[in-house]
């Protein structure tokens, strides 16, 4: 039976032997100012206690929810697939992971998505989002909850990496799905006990593929003075 709702969280883990970073990978340096190898690895279950969760199922009548742990692109396509086959298309598919301005990780894939300024029409990850969009609903969600993925850096004549991220994988999954990032780093306090971003958060948190098609992410100032008003939508 196809449910009405279909909403899956997705936790990135790593290997037990995770690969070593690559010298190009160890000397990209992340327009939010600092790299992916200054977090720590998700080997010490960072990601998990971000959250407070394990893996779980949930179903009712009208809504299946999983939460899950993936360890590279390859699984999380898998994973992802065989749910939509199962259980219809998904709705809203979050993606829990370590992050900065313009990309995010999961897992052993570092990174699983990351916009190019310099490259318009290059985004790392291209083949896995075009994996991923069968098995969304017409109207998905898909939300990049890392630390400040729509982070605004200064790119090739003014365009930003945050910005990009959320209109390239838009454009991919095409249609009316939204792609959201976020505007500040993700602490505890941000989620439910089911893993679920709380709805104040995501008002204050949340950046999206439609808001970034007239505006650029907020500055602190302009989020702390609500001149736009980017609540999501």
């Amino acid at each position: 039976m196809t449910l009405k709702e279909v909403t899956v969280i997705v936790i990135g883990g790593q290997s037990a032997q995770p690969p070593a970073q690559s010298a190009a990978e160890l000397a990209f340096v992340l327009p939010c100012g600092h790299s992916l190898s200054e977090h720590k690895e998700a080997t010490d279950d960072l990601v998990n206690q971000v959250i407070n969760v394990k893996p779980q199922t949930s179903a009712t009548r009208t809504e299946y929810r999983e939460v899950m742990e993936c360890r590279n692109s390859k699984e999380l396509v898998q994973r992802v697939t065989a749910i939509a086959k199962d259980r219809g298309p998904i709705n809203r598919l979050d993606i829990i992971d370590h992050g900065a301005g313009g990309t995010i990780r999961m897992g052993d894939t570092k990174p699983l998505f990351a916009a190019h300024p310099a490259l318009e029409a290059e985004l790392d990850g291209k083949a896995t989002a075009m994996e991923l969009a069968p098995a969304l609903s017409d109207v998905a969600q898909v939300r990049l909850l890392g630390c400040c993925t729509a982070m605004k850096g200064d790119g090739a004549n003014g365009r930003t990496y945050g910005r990009m991220l959320v209109l390239q994988l838009a454009r991919l999954f095409s249609g009316h799905r939204v792609v959201y990032a976020t505007l500040d780093r993700i602490v505890p306090q941000d989620f439910d006990e089911e893993a679920s971003m709380k709805p104040a958060s995501e008002a204050r948190l949340l950046y999206s593929s439609q808001t970034a098609l007239d505006h650029a992410p907020p500055t602190p100032e302009e989020r702390s003075y609500r001149l736009f008003g980017f609540v999501p939508r």
